[in-house]
């Protein structure tokens, strides 16, 4: 009833409109996991109050570097009084590699015209057999609200060496508020 998509592109190629216009290629080994629907007001989001758990509802099924298919966990709250959204500890888990992130909090952020919104990134680890042991990584969290009540929350999470050998991981996920909010 949301309209909310989802899904991962495995081949094809897009182009960045930015200065240097650069052709992106899709691979097994380098998907776009994707997550939208329809936006959820600026005005009825920052309007809210209380505190939810969030319960993933639904999406893609996390990838690596090598086209493997994998596990993934963490846990979401979002507390509108204070404008924010907590996440507990973030895992993925693939036959090749396991990646730990901390929890944390970050605002949600209102832009006219562009919803409302979480921008996060974390550090932490990547082991195994394509990362060595306990590589630095990064993990970025994308996230927009969505539906007429914004109590949908749709995030991309893309997780990526810093140093050592090149590893990435990724997922889309969407949150509802449980039972709502």
């Amino acid at each position: 009833s949301l309209n909310a998509h989802w899904g991962r592109w495995t081949s094809g190629s897009i182009t960045e409109q930015d200065g240097t216009p650069t052709p992106i290629n899709f691979s097994a080994g380098n998907q776009f996991h994707y997550i939208y629907g329809p936006l959820a007001p600026p005005t009825v989001v920052a309007a809210k109050t209380g505190s939810f758990a969030l319960s993933q509802v639904f999406g893609t099924t996390p990838t690596n570097q090598l086209g493997q298919t994998g596990t993934f966990s963490t846990t979401a709250s979002v507390n509108f009084t204070a404008q924010s959204v907590t996440f507990g500890a973030t895992s993925f888990s693939f036959p090749s590699d396991t990646w730990s992130f901390p929890g944390g909090t970050t605002p949600i952020q209102i832009a006219a015209g562009k919803g409302a919104f979480i921008d996060q990134v974390v550090n932490g680890t990547c082991s195994g057999s394509t990362c060595l042991t306990s590589t630095p990584a990064v993990l970025g969290k994308t996230g927009i609200f969505m539906g007429p009540t914004g109590n949908h929350l749709g995030v991309g999470f893309q997780a990526r060496t810093t140093s050592g050998p090149t590893a990435h991981a990724q997922t889309a996920k969407m949150f509802s508020c449980a039972p709502s909010c």
